[in-house]
């Protein structure tokens, strides 16, 4: 907003497909100064169990827990850019084997051959000793990524129905690696990159021939103010 201003903020799970779009599950997001202060949440009506401060990808792992136990059936997840440079979420949902669609941003960086990770030996016999593990390779920029392809790279598909006919867009898929930087080896995914009216950068945790055949009913996480 580019100034203070009085607001509530949300993690919000919805249902949706071609044709409708629901809200499946939502909880109020509290800034962790709140949750420092119990009088003041008291006086808010806080019920206790929700006084303790939970970031936002913890919260939108209670709420996709809670709607597999409560039964809800969808193809499979979305996520706001927000969510993806959480890896507990991630890690979360490649636990309970969760099929999902995370948009990242154009200066995210991915590995295009999978990379094997080392601490460097110490250069000199000066300085101290390399205790973080590197990779042999070096990683690339979405957005440098992209200048690197051509028409012939890019297939075209139709992604949504419309009222007048379908909306179809440019899309070009390809198997990298993704590394937050903590984990020992990096994870392989599918980049999928779609030209429209504007460019779209996702990653999803399943191969070429999964990702074009998963369409249907989409659970998508997000946070609204």
């Amino acid at each position: 907003m580019g100034k203070v201003d009085n607001c509530q903020v949300a993690v919000v799970v919805s249902l949706g497909n071609e044709i409708f779009c629901s809200l499946a599950g939502t909880v109020l997001f509290l800034p962790e100064v709140w949750t420092k202060e119990k009088q003041r949440c008291d006086e808010a009506g806080v019920p206790d169990l929700d006084q303790k401060f939970q970031t936002k990808p913890e919260l939108a792992i209670k709420l996709v827990k809670c709607a597999i136990d409560s039964g809800i059936e969808f193809d499979f997840i979305a996520r706001d850019v927000l969510y993806e440079h959480n890896a507990e979420l991630t890690r979360a949902l490649d636990a309970s084997d969760q099929f999902y669609v995370l948009d990242v941003h154009k200066d995210e960086l991915v590995f295009l051959t999978e990379p094997t990770f080392s601490v460097p030996e110490r250069k000199g016999n000066n300085g101290r000793f390399p205790t973080k593990i590197q990779a042999d390779i070096e990683p690339i920029q979405l957005q440098n990524y992209i200048k690197l392809l051509a028409d012939k790279n890019f297939c075209t598909e139709q992604i949504r129905k419309t009222a007048k006919d379908w909306k179809s867009a440019k899309v070009h898929i390809v198997t990298v690696w993704h590394w937050d930087g903590k984990e020992e080896k990096a994870c392989k995914r599918t980049l999928v990159i779609t030209k429209s009216e504007k460019i779209k950068y996702s990653l999803i945790n399943g191969d070429k021939k999964n990702t074009r055949t998963r369409v249907g009913c989409i659970f998508n996480v997000a946070d609204i103010g």
